[in-house]
């Protein structure tokens, strides 16, 4: 996921690439299917069908768009999902610090092993931002090991979204661009999407519990 998203955020908008990721709980909806042997209804098949229209929107392919770029981004977030998946299901197993160890260390030895391929020796600067991206992704992803692992994701999907605030506001002040009109619409329909999810899961999530609490003596 990391690998195909640095690849992509260097051809597109980052505004754009943030909305197109962020179908990944869409992709945890199709994926819970054949993985969590879950039900899922009418109302979040419809909103994943919705979400996906919104990346259309936005990649606007065989309209001079970007097709190609959009579908790696896609990728990335199929990739992402699972992997969200995973901890999921390793959170009453494993620490934190174990997932984001065993995360950290499998992708540096691949990433290392194409190091010969395409390194390019960067200057002073250069360095500095690499450490910096590296701790700030590290801190990143540590914290939303932890977020997963200590709340429901229904909880925590509109504190998610506001990641593509973040994007706009870093690509138009670090990068002088910003999304058209049709890429935010694009946007909107897929944080819209996502959020209905969210909720449709909270609602499930809320009814199991109050079934349970029913069946307890």
């Amino acid at each position: 996921a990391s690998a195909l998203v640095i690849y992509a955020v260097g051809r597109i908008s980052l505004a754009d690439a943030t909305a197109i990721l962020f179908v990944a709980p869409l992709v945890m909806t199709i994926l819970s299917v054949p993985l969590l042997g879950e039900h899922v209804g009418i109302h979040r098949w419809t909103a994943v069908i919705i979400g996906f229209v919104g990346v259309l929107v936005i990649a606007r392919p065989g309209y001079g768009g970007f097709g190609v770029d959009g579908g790696i981004l896609v990728a990335a977030a199929c990739c992402s999902a699972l992997y969200q998946m995973l901890t999921r299901s390793l959170r009453s197993t494993e620490t934190s610090q174990t997932m984001i160890f065993y995360t950290a260390f499998i992708g540096t030895m691949i990433s290392t092993m194409v190091l010969p391929f395409s390194w390019v020796w960067p200057n002073l600067q250069g360095w500095g931002l690499l450490v910096f991206s590296g701790l700030i992704y590290g801190l990143g992803q540590f914290l939303l090991v932890r977020a997963f692992s200590n709340a429901e994701a229904s909880l925590l999907a509109p504190f998610l979204y506001a990641q593509i605030i973040g994007a706009t506001v870093f690509g138009y002040f670090v990068f002088s661009n910003f999304p058209d009109t049709q890429s935010i619409i694009g946007a909107a329909i897929i944080v819209a999407a996502g959020l209905y999810v969210a909720w449709r899961e909270h609602l499930a999530e809320r009814r199991q519990r109050q079934v349970s609490n029913a069946e307890t003596p």
